[in-house]
C-alpha cells in the first residue's frame, strides 16, 4: 500500500461530508479560513508547549484536522457544481 492509496481513501471517506459542507452553502474559501485559524492555534500550541506541556498533546490532532480541511477545501468546488450558488 502506497501513500496515493491512502490518500485515495482518505478523500473518499470525506466526499460524504464535502456534499453536506456544500448543501449547507460552506465556500470553500470558508473552510479554507477556518484551517489558517487551526494552523495558527496549533503554532500557539507548539510555541506554548515550553512551559505548558499538556498543550503539545493537542497538536497531532489539530495537523490531523488541517490535513482533513485541506482536502476538503480541494473537493468542495467541485461538490458545488450543479447548484445555482456562486462559487467563491
Amino acid at each position: 500500500m502506497t501513500i496515493y492509496d491512502l490518500k485515495s481513501r482518505f478523500q473518499d471517506t470525506l466526499r460524504s461530508f464535502c456534499r453536506h459542507l456544500a448543501t449547507n452553502n460552506v465556500t470553500a474559501n470558508q473552510v479554507t479560513i477556518t484551517a489558517l485559524l487551526l494552523s495558527l492555534l496549533g503554532g500557539y500550541f507548539v510555541y506554548a508547549g515550553s512551559t505548558r506541556h499538556i498543550l503539545l498533546i493537542a497538536v497531532p490532532a489539530i495537523l490531523f484536522l488541517r490535513m482533513a480541511l485541506n482536502a476538503l477545501d480541494g473537493c468542495t468546488p467541485s461538490a458545488l457544481v450543479g447548484h445555482n450558488w456562486p462559487i467563491a
